[in-house]
């Protein structure tokens, strides 16, 4: 038999064995998945639980991913700043930015818009999402409070219920072992304002968009509602 025929056979089998395979994994996933859950999710979920980086809390995956862009400990843990991305690509796009070695911005958590957390810090480390700011009658609001980032836009589109949740879900502990009261939880535009009225003479200062004040009205009715605070 000629060389050719042998591998146009071999290449017929090994086509009739892939799509054999795709289509009773799709039947096996179809038949085991939960109700509600696609077979992309399933899928996902498969590949995070054989991640040992993965763990599930309540109802969203966390990564723990540390990052080395911070000061280990020493953050009193008093107040609240929350941000959203603003950026291009995936929410774990932008963790992996923040722990990029060198990289001059990281936060404590990046929220994807699925509510999966990608976890950067320990509440206790100062991380670097604040800047110039001012909180109450204090500056440098990286030194005592804990930077949460929602991945996306929100002049563009709200947060989403799974992010608002998932932060809950994060805050929750750390709230009430703090003691951090509600004024304290506060958005990165709201330092940043009161930080440029108090010292009008830094020009390096910029004016920062961040969260819009109806989203930020959102988590602080969530988080009363799950009294949280």
């Amino acid at each position: 038999m000629k060389k050719w025929v042998w591998i146009l056979m071999s290449v017929t089998v090994i086509a009739v064995i892939t799509i054999a395979g795709v289509y009773i994994n799709s039947i096996y996933i179809n038949r085991r998945k939960p109700t509600g859950i696609s077979g992309n999710e399933l899928l996902l979920n498969m590949i995070r639980q054989g991640d040992p980086r993965w763990y599930k809390s309540g109802k969203y995956w966390v990564r723990e991913q540390y990052t080395e862009n911070l000061y280990f400990n020493g953050n009193e843990v008093k107040g609240v700043v929350l941000h959203h991305t603003a950026a291009a690509g995936s929410a774990e796009d932008v963790a992996n930015v923040m722990c990029r070695p060198g990289h001059k911005v990281s936060c404590h958590v990046v929220i994807d818009k699925d509510g999966t957390r990608y976890v950067l810090a320990e509440p206790t480390d100062i991380t670097w999402h604040a800047g110039y700011s001012k909180l109450g009658n204090r500056f440098k609001a990286n030194e005592f409070t804990i930077g949460i980032e929602f991945h996306g836009n929100t002049l563009e589109a709200p947060l989403t219920e799974a992010q608002i949740e998932s932060a809950i879900e994060y805050l929750k502990p750390i709230i009430k072992q703090y003691k951090i009261p509600a004024e304290n939880i506060v958005t990165h535009q709201m330092i940043r304002d009161a930080y440029r009225e108090a010292v009008p003479s830094n020009k390096k200062a910029w004016p920062k968009v961040d969260i819009t004040p109806e989203e930020y009205e959102r988590v602080l009715k969530a988080l009363k509602e799950a009294e949280v605070i």
